[in-house]
């Protein structure tokens, strides 16, 4: 089996790139995380979010996550990824460093500081997989993820719309009606979305979103871009975390945590 490795020291001297880095594990056993102790500390995560249903072993696997910092002092680092594809097991480890000065000082208490990230996995072989977070002294939160086989040559099942575009309140209350909006582009002037179109609600705390293109049987004379928007209501929701998750062109996705506070 073929082993891929990024070097995170490598990243150390680039902090102003250092929040969108992703640094995977050699497939294999488990090793120390290799962050300056001085620099970096692991912090919490609380939450992974991706469909129940999985994902396709031709997919370009993205999943959100969800943490807290100790205060909002901290800047988001590194994520490292210890990925076994033999065992089928993905461990998280997000990581953090601590600004200091200003209002910042060392010692000064503030309070805990959420946060939501995208990671990037890539593509998975086909199986059962287990992904594992927690605050990086004890990984005692987990969660299956099932990657399903594909006999197709082609990434996408259907022909989606390019999906450049989703907005939402990140934060709502249940007493407030969510509208969320999701733009793009068509690969070709003529096209348009294929009806109904409405999310579905999968599991019961994620809304999946299939924008999928199709030419109609009149042709038309246009050779501009063409682009497309769609509104669509999720009424009212009880208190919770939810994920909007997008489909778009080329195995690629556009996706949102929505947190529901209860009514004050």
């Amino acid at each position: 089996m073929k082993k891929s490795a990024i070097s995170c020291s490598a990243l150390f001297g680039f902090v102003a790139l250092v929040e969108a880095s992703v640094c995977f594990a050699q497939t294999g056993p488990a090793r120390p995380l290799t962050f300056p102790a001085t620099q970096f500390e692991e912090i919490r995560i609380h939450s992974v979010y991706f469909p129940v249903q999985g994902y396709d072993d031709n997919d370009n696997v993205q999943i959100m996550i969800g943490g807290v910092t100790p205060d909002p002092c901290y800047t988001l680092g590194p994520i490292q990824v210890d990925r076994d594809d033999v065992k089928k097991m993905i461990t998280l480890h997000q990581m953090a460093w601590r600004r200091n000065g200003g209002l910042c000082e060392p010692g000064d208490l503030f309070e805990e500081s959420e946060f939501n990230k995208e990671i990037m996995l890539g593509r998975l072989p086909a199986g059962d997989y287990k992904i594992s977070y927690g605050d990086g002294v004890t990984m005692k939160n987990s969660r299956p993820m099932h990657v399903d086989h594909v006999t197709v040559d082609h990434i996408d099942n259907f022909n989606y719309a390019r999906v450049r575009d989703l907005r939402l309140p990140r934060v709502a209350l249940e007493s407030q009606r969510i509208e969320i909006v999701v733009g793009g582009i068509f690969s070709a002037p003529c096209n348009e979305l294929k009806r109904p179109l409405q999310p579905q609600r999968v599991g019961g705390d994620t809304f999946v979103i299939l924008p999928v293109e199709i030419r109609p049987a009149v042709m038309c004379k246009s050779s501009s871009i063409k682009e497309f928007q769609e509104t669509f209501d999720l009424g009212f929701l009880p208190a919770g975390e939810y994920l909007i998750h997008v489909r778009s062109k080329n195995g690629g996705v556009v996706q949102e945590v929505l947190t529901v506070y209860p009514r004050p």
